[in-house]
């Protein structure tokens, strides 16, 4: 309290003092605790009387602790009043309310991006994902296991479309070989076999010699390795791939393109598994405001 308040008026002070502290729940000082037995004894109701504006923070918190209480209720009036009509569980209320803030955390432009213009996937009836990869990218290896138990749960009118990245002589082979393991019949699970070859510290996949080695491991005959590899299908292949590269404008992998609309990195979702949270958002959401999804 400012001086000019305390000089020549103790006893008026020590009064107010006492009166303010039963109002507003200060500490009481020192000071009052020696006031005279008969100060303490007066009532409350006398000396609003003789200071009726003593009251008044008092009557401020509490008319902001009945608006709190007011707007809280209005709040939980407002959510899901058909879920809470019908008696639904608190546990029902708390899931549709996390699956309602999941829903506005994902959004176009910061965790994927529109594709302007967006390339043409009519002919197709299922939503297709395509995801470029390369097998010396540590992201990507990082990325696989996540993509792979991801593609085990789709649905049946989704499909994943591996395609090898490539931007130069050296990614056209690693194309090659994914192409051959392909159509080998090579399980999906070898995907992660190759990124180990290749990121190992002294990797001998990397010659055509190391690679026949790695098939006749996988129980791949000499012969049907050499065909394949060499075959014009899988040479179509890879300049398919080459193709499909420069339609998406491909820079950087691992990366998630949805229904030729939207683009997934790791850089915009925030993380590998995040990739697919964003993904089965945009497949479960966004998609089913467009025209050629008719069933979600």
């Amino acid at each position: 309290m400012n001086q000019q308040f305390r000089e020549g008026r103790d006893d008026d002070f020590e009064e107010l003092e006492k009166e303010l502290a039963k109002i507003s729940l200060i500490p009481p000082s020192e000071k009052y605790q020696q006031i005279q037995q008969t100060l303490r004894t007066k009532t409350v109701t006398g000396a609003w009387f003789r200071r009726p504006w003593a009251v008044i923070p008092a009557a401020l918190a509490l008319v902001a602790v009945i608006g709190t209480l007011v707007l809280d209720l209005d709040q939980s009036s407002n959510i899901q009043p058909a879920l809470i009509s019908e008696g639904s569980s608190n546990e029902a209320v708390v899931a549709v309310l996390a699956d309602s803030e999941i829903e506005q955390s994902y959004r176009e432009g910061t965790h994927f991006i529109a594709l302007d213009p967006p390339i043409d996937v009519t002919d197709s009836l299922s939503t297709e994902v395509v995801a470029f990869f390369w097998y010396p990218c540590r992201p990507c290896a990082s990325f696989e296991p996540f993509l792979s138990r991801w593609e085990s749960e789709l649905d049946d009118d989704v499909r994943l479309t591996r395609v090898p990245a490539i931007w130069s002589e050296e990614m056209r082979f690693h194309a090659r070989i994914y192409y051959t393991a392909r159509q080998l019949g090579l399980p999906t699970a070898t995907q992660e076999l190759f990124y180990a070859a290749f990121q190992s510290e002294e990797p001998t996949i990397g010659t055509e010699e190391g690679l026949l080695e790695f098939f006749l491991n996988q129980g791949v005959a000499v012969s049907d390795f050499i065909d394949v590899y060499n075959a014009d299908s899988t040479q179509a292949l890879v300049d398919a791939a080459v193709q499909t590269n420069f339609v998406y404008q491909i820079e950087s992998t691992p990366s998630l393109f949805i229904d030729g609309a939207y683009g997934i990195s790791p850089q915009t979702a925030g993380g590998y598994p995040e990739m697919l949270e964003v993904a089965d958002y945009v497949i479960d959401s966004v998609l089913c405001d467009t025209p050629r999804r008719l069933v979600c």
